[in-house]
């Protein structure tokens, strides 16, 4: 059994970098399937991230560092809010919080109540489903704020996609076609 690797904080990973690089430079799909989610190439390389730091390090893997200081922030705030830890970008722990924790509910103009489902914002959507509830708790202003943020760039892949460019499922012969989107930095 592969001895199991904590990473504690950011430079635990960077302490890291080269013998990870060197594991996925000997496998093309690994390394494939780190490009679309570092995470679980990161677990499955044997390196297991704290949960207090899991958000953070994923900030810091797809954010620049003014957004990444911003996301902290936030995630501070929500946390405090919450009197608990749980990560923010998972619609099951944050419905928990909200719905089951806090016991918010929203109602339509009918007096109606409203489904009690928060996909995750997306880029180019006008709202957010969040914020239906604006107002009903002090956590939302700061949720609303980070999944704005969180909604600004590309995230990761799923569970189900990475799987299927581990197994070398992608390309023109696949139903998995990765799209790689280039963009300039602006210094």
């Amino acid at each position: 059994m592969a001895k199991t690797n904590i990473i504690n904080s950011w430079e635990d990973l960077q302490k890291n970098v080269t013998t990870i690089t060197g594991r996925l430079n000997k496998d093309q799909n690994l390394l494939i399937a780190a490009a679309s989610n570092p995470i679980f190439a990161l677990e499955e390389l044997g390196y297991k991230i704290h949960n207090d730091i899991l958000g953070h390090i994923e900030d810091k893997m797809r954010f620049k560092t003014r957004q990444v200081a911003k996301l902290k922030k936030l995630r501070a705030t929500i946390i405090k809010i919450a009197g608990k830890h749980f990560d923010i970008r998972s619609k099951e722990q944050l419905e928990q919080v909200l719905f089951e924790d806090f016991q918010l509910e929203a109602y339509d103009a009918n007096g109606c109540p409203i489904c009690k489902s928060l996909p995750p914002y997306q880029k180019g959507n006008d709202n957010d489903s969040l914020e239906t509830y604006t107002g009903l708790h002090p956590i939302i202003e700061p949720l609303l704020a980070f999944r704005q943020i969180d909604a600004s760039v590309f995230s990761f892949c799923d569970s189900y996609t990475y799987q299927k460019i581990r197994k070398g499922n992608y390309g023109k012969h696949s139903n998995l076609q990765l799209k790689v989107q280039l963009k300039k930095n602006k210094k």
